[in-house]
């Protein structure tokens, strides 16, 4: 099992906003699903949530890019969420 040790890892990192922002996955899915980390069903989900924050990726945002161009919302945002989207554009326009 993967430890919240991985949480800044950059290669799963960029899935775990691709999979939040484009296939609104929940915290607590990305956390199993991509860290390995065992997420409890009530109250789990908290070290990625913890981070995405930290990254201006909050809940209002899941599912952002599911219907929209990673430009234009670039275009839009502001702040810590812009510096995150421009990082990790690339990663967000695969498919």
């Amino acid at each position: 099992m993967k430890t919240v040790g991985n949480i800044d890892n950059e290669e799963l990192l960029a899935k775990a906003i691709k999979a939040y922002l484009i296939e609104e996955m929940s915290y607590r899915d990305i956390e199993r699903s991509i860290y390995g980390i065992d997420s409890p069903d009530r109250g789990g989900g908290y070290f990625i949530m913890e981070k995405f924050h930290k990254l201006g990726i909050k809940g209002n945002k899941k599912g952002r890019l599911k219907n929209k161009f990673i430009e234009s919302e670039i275009e839009i945002a502001d702040g810590q969420y812009r510096e995150t989207l421009l990082k990790y554009k690339d990663e967000l326009n695969k498919t």
